[in-house]
């Protein structure tokens, strides 16, 4: 199993508080061979279900927005040959969404790569805003 995000605890907690259930940790997805790992499953309400990746952002932004953009897109590949429908959050804390994800290059990725945002205080550990990429 890959090393959890340091914030994966904080982003679990803030899911709990906004009313959401974990189902699980660290899912496995198997396709082509392939096995990818993505942090956090939680639902709501039975029928909505999510998949979340935890992301610091702590070292180098640019290369860690970089990272964080292959590994959903890798995510979604692989839930599309599943056939699955289930919304893949890219969870960051509000330093990072103030810093990099705010400036042009990490809006201009985001809207490339249509990435749906959860913004959340590592601190009191809640979700401060839900970003869902709009088609606008």
């Amino acid at each position: 199993m890959p090393a959890k995000d340091r914030y994966h605890d904080s982003v679990k907690s803030a899911l709990v508080k906004d009313g959401w259930t974990i189902d699980a940790e660290q899912i496995t997805f198997i396709t082509a061979n392939r096995q990818v790992v993505i942090d956090i499953q939680a639902s709501r309400q039975e029928e909505e279900i999510i998949l979340v990746e935890a992301k610091g952002f702590e070292r180098s932004p640019i290369e860690q927005l970089a990272i964080a953009i292959g590994k959903l897109q890798i995510y979604r590949f692989v839930l599309q040959e599943l056939q699955s429908n289930i919304k893949i959050w890219l969870a960051v804390p509000e330093t990072a969404y103030q810093g990099i994800l705010t400036e042009k290059i990490g809006l201009k990725m985001r809207q490339q790569n249509t990435i749906d945002m959860v913004v959340f205080s590592p601190e009191r550990e809640e979700i401060i805003q839900w970003m869902p990429y709009e088609t606008s």
